[in-house]
């Protein structure tokens, strides 16, 4: 079932960065940002709820692909909102930085939630991480 719900959620992602990127530069990037971060935490939310179903988990995984699976592209283009040219270097780098350490510890950590909590969905891990997210941009300082 899992090698059949992941590509909706490749689906998902691909058929909205184009619209994603058109709205950020009409309405804001931190705007878009925190409206598909929540829209992300209600998918998984409800993934957790409806995880015994299979067409629920298509669907679900489908729409969280279309807010969440574009954070990468949109998230590089509000650091070069928020960073002036001279630190856009510096700011590429750190972003590589912390998408490997993300890449090393997150499956380490699904993996100890996995086993801690056999009877606590998956969803609940991925739901929190998105809500921290959504935290830290919305407490962000805007330059002005």
């Amino acid at each position: 079932m899992l090698a059949l719900i992941i590509p909706c959620f490749a689906f998902g992602s691909l058929i909205t960065q184009l619209p994603l990127g058109i709205l950020s530069d009409k309405y804001g990037r931190k705007p878009i940002l925190l409206t598909v971060l929540s829209l992300g935490i209600i998918c998984f939310s409800l993934s957790a709820v409806w995880e015994s179903s299979v067409l629920g988990l298509f669907i679900l995984f489908t729409f969280a692909g279309m807010c969440v699976g574009s954070l990468f592209s949109l998230g590089i283009s509000y650091m070069t909102d928020l960073l002036p040219g001279n630190l856009l270097p510096a700011g590429n780098l750190m972003v590589g930085i912390m998408f490997s350490l993300g890449s090393i510890s997150g499956p380490f950590i699904g993996g100890l939630f996995i086993e801690k909590l056999p009877h606590v969905s998956f969803f609940y891990l991925i739901t929190i991480v998105l809500i921290i997210i959504t935290g830290a941009i919305f407490f962000q300082k805007d330059k002005h």
